[in-house]
Formats: C-alpha cells, structure tokens, sequence
C-alpha cells in the first residue's frame, strides 16, 4: 500500500493537465486574438484605398511572428472556401477556433493544444489575401483553351489594431501553352492559373520574409 501511495502521486503529475484544462487556460488569451483576427477580416474585407509598400519584416520561419490566410478562411463558417485556394497551412486558426467553439472533437492531443495556441498567441502580423476577380480557365477544344484570370490583393496588418501597414496588387492568368492530362484538361489549367498566382503572390513578399521563407 505504502509504493502505491507513492507511485499514484507520480503517475497523475506526469500526465498533466488534460486538453480540456488547457483549452480552459488558454481561453482568456485566444478570445481576444480571434475577436483581433475578425476586425482584421472586416477591415480587410472593407478595403478600398491605393496600397503603399509596407515596409515590416515577417518571420514564417524559426521565431515566427506573420502567417498568411485567405481573406475567405477567415469567416467564422468552415463551408467558406476562397475560388482559388493557395493552400497555406492554417493549423494555427482552425485547430485552435475548433476548441474554443467545441467542434475539436473528444479525443484531442494535449501537445496539439500547446502548439495551436501558441502559434496563434505568437502571431503579430497577418497577410492576407484578397481575391479581388477570378475566372476560371476552360478548354474549348482538344487543342485551345479561354485563359483563365485572378486578380487579388496582399494585404499586410498587424493585428492588434487591425492596423494596414501596405500591400501589394497582384494578377496572374494561365501560361500561352499549357501541358495538360486529356482526362482531365479543366483540373490541369486551373493548377496552372493556382501555380502561378501563387508565385506572384510569394514575389512581393519576398523582400518582407526573414531568412526568406514563405509558407507558399
């Protein structure tokens, strides 16, 4: 009885505290920053003026402090999808929006809580894309196609504040010649107007990245 009053002590303090208990500790920090997260949504969203080159430096990599998110993914629905989703990673919005609004699930990794969370509470800066104008290429024959187009903006906040610290106007469309698969030709040109809106939306900022990583 004595080694199992001494072992029972040990084994409950290495498991820590659960996923719900960190959840709990975490809410009064993360509910402002979504509520931060949202005005910056809205002001994004809102925007009209002409964009200056912002001059902030945005570290995506070791001691990250900016991330980049579709202006769409930032709604509050999960169904909201942008037309063309660059596919940046997102684990440090939607897994930590999940807890908070119970959708997470039972069986949540208490490690995951950790990172989630922390990732969101790091964050000072946000860029956002704003997709301003897309058409969707589509083939008309076996050997032609109508280009497609995408016209949006980058847009660099901090977030407390919401504050509009510049951004960028960027457009891109399918390539003259595009080498696609003949069972699928409309999936092929679109990854090709996805690849390279992707590669103008990563030129203007990569002047901004530390260490020049970009998450795209």
């Amino acid at each position: 009885m004595r080694k199992l009053a001494l072992v029972l002590p040990l084994l409950l303090a290495a498991c820590g505290p659960s996923a719900d208990d960190l959840i709990t500790q975490y809410r009064p920090q993360a509910e402002p920053r979504m509520t931060a997260l949202a005005d910056v949504a809205k002001a994004a969203a809102a925007h009209s003026a002409e964009l200056a080159e912002p001059s902030v430096q945005l570290a995506f990599g070791d001691g990250r402090d900016a991330a980049i998110m579709h202006l769409e993914l930032l709604d509050e629905d999960p169904k909201t999808k942008p037309e063309l989703d660059f596919h940046v990673m997102n684990f440090w919005l939607e897994f930590p929006r999940d807890c908070l609004a119970g959708r997470a699930g039972s069986d949540i990794d208490p490690d995951a809580v950790r990172t989630g969370f922390d990732e969101l509470l790091a964050l000072k800066y946000l860029v956002v894309v704003r997709t301003r104008l897309f058409a969707a290429p589509v083939s008309t024959d076996d050997k032609s196609f109508s280009p497609g187009l995408w016209q949006g903006e980058v847009l660099v906040y901090e977030i407390e504040g919401a504050k509009l610290l510049g951004g960028y106007s960027v457009s891109a469309g399918n390539d003259e010649k595009v080498t696609v698969n003949t069972q699928s030709v409309d999936s092929w040109l679109r990854s090709n107007l996805w690849e390279n809106a992707r590669k103008e939306v990563k030129k203007v900022l990569e002047k901004h990245a530390k260490g020049g990583v970009l998450p795209l």
